[in-house]
């Protein structure tokens, strides 16, 4: 009898359903919006063949890393990282693979129905579509298959997703180790619901009175840290979403509407599942002799082998970087050590979306963060205006001034 993970254990990987022959495995949503295995019995031999392929079932089985070194850093052109959610190291990976005739594998958004999807480009225009922070899970669909196919057919492959989507990857090559397939995972926060995303963007719909056309999640309007989301309509209006207002970003980093996997993450740690680790480097601090970033945004790069240390040397002339320990990574990444547990509101909350919509739980659970002074001043004035110059000034004076009064004491 074929078992797979239970439901509340399952990460959506969707290694199953490409790797069972007979078509018998179909990835089907739940009232969440989430994706799971549904098995055909008809059409299932029982020949364990998914099984053998989930990470979940296998977990005593994930690589694991091979004198794992780290750094920080940024690209030098300014272009590329100001439409990056953080250095840019993605493009820098993709124009790598890209300029070796290579295909590149990662998410992007269908803009009729609005999922997000894995697909492959093999050219530079179309890079476009798969860069930038995607909070949602995308649907891998038959992505393995393809990656598959290149490698067997010689073609150097970058495939860029979550850890238990590169996990997934790995077992349904049966973890050999190709030379040409270089993998990247993304320090997850957890992966919100299509669902709730969908529901959203409906609602931003009716609100401006026109269909989507684009969506970012991180535009750096005002700065890297506090970023905000720019949704783009078809009548040309826009709507910015700050950080601290935005109703979906609210409910996503409150846990409210995460996949029940995430919550129990096996990945949510350093045993890291690519070769190369991104993420955003969130304890950045300007150190001296080192080029200041200047809220441009930094990436903190894991390099977990020697494949991925010897693709970050290929492009280290591309970039800003510095080495760092291990240790000082783990700084302001939480899923590096650990996965955010679940908001006791949650439950509460699928009831009343269920119940009253979106519209309908938008005062309770996604209400808006107060804004700090220093942010507040950046969106109404921008970081270059005098008057936020003069309030840096300000805001210096008085601290040296607590240092000085507290040394005295």
């Amino acid at each position: 009898m074929v078992k797979l993970c239970d439901n509340i254990d399952c990460t959506g990987c969707s290694a199953c359903s490409n790797t069972c022959g007979q078509g018998a495995i179909l990835m089907q949503p739940n009232n969440k919006g989430f994706l799971h295995p549904i098995i055909d019995t008809e059409k299932c031999i029982v020949c364990g063949a998914c099984m053998k392929v989930c990470p979940i079932l296998n977990e005593n089985e994930f690589r694991k890393p091979s004198d794992q070194t780290a750094r920080k850093g940024w690209a030098h052109d300014d272009n590329i990282v100001s439409n990056s959610s953080s250095g840019g190291l993605f493009t820098l990976l993709a124009d790598y693979v890209l300029e070796n005739k290579g295909h590149v594998y990662g998410a992007c958004f269908d803009t009729i129905n609005w999922k997000l999807q894995h697909v492959k480009v093999d050219n530079f225009n179309d890079l476009e579509q798969l860069r930038g922070s995607k909070y949602l899970q995308s649907e891998i669909r038959d992505a393995y298959k393809e990656v598959r196919k290149d490698l067997n057919n010689g073609k150097e492959v970058l495939f860029v997703g979550t850890p238990c989507q590169i996990s997934g990857l790995h077992f349904f090559l049966h973890n050999k180790k190709y030379p040409n397939l270089l993998t990247v995972d993304l320090v997850c926060h957890g992966v919100p619901s299509p669902v709730v995303f969908k529901a959203y963007t409906d609602y931003l719909r009716d609100l401006k009175g026109s269909d989507l056309v684009q969506y970012y999640f991180r535009e750096k309007k005002w700065c890297w840290t506090r970023f905000n989301s720019l949704a783009v309509f078809k009548n040309g209006s826009v709507s910015r979403g700050k950080w601290e207002e935005d109703i979906y970003m609210r409910g996503f980093l409150r846990e409210l509407f995460l996949r029940d996997s995430c919550h129990n993450c096996r990945f949510a740690n350093m045993n890291r599942q690519g070769d190369i680790t991104l993420a955003d480097y969130w304890a950045y601090r300007h150190k001296r002799g080192e080029i200041r970033n200047k809220e441009r945004g930094c990436s903190l790069i894991l390099m977990n082998n020697e494949k991925g240390r010897e693709v970050i040397r290929q492009i280290l002339p591309r970039m800003v970087s510095y080495p760092m320990s291990i240790e000082e990574a783990r700084i302001g990444n939480q899923a590096l050590s650990k996965c955010f547990p679940k908001n006791p509101l949650s439950d509460s909350f699928w009831k009343d979306f269920h119940d009253k919509g979106f519209s309908g739980i938008i005062d309770k659970y996604l209400y808006p963060e107060p804004i700090p002074i220093y942010y507040r001043l950046i969106y109404k004035f921008g970081k270059s205006s005098l008057f936020f110059k003069f309030y840096i000034i300000i805001r210096k004076v008085f601290q040296l001034g607590k240092i000085v009064i507290s040394r005295k004491k």
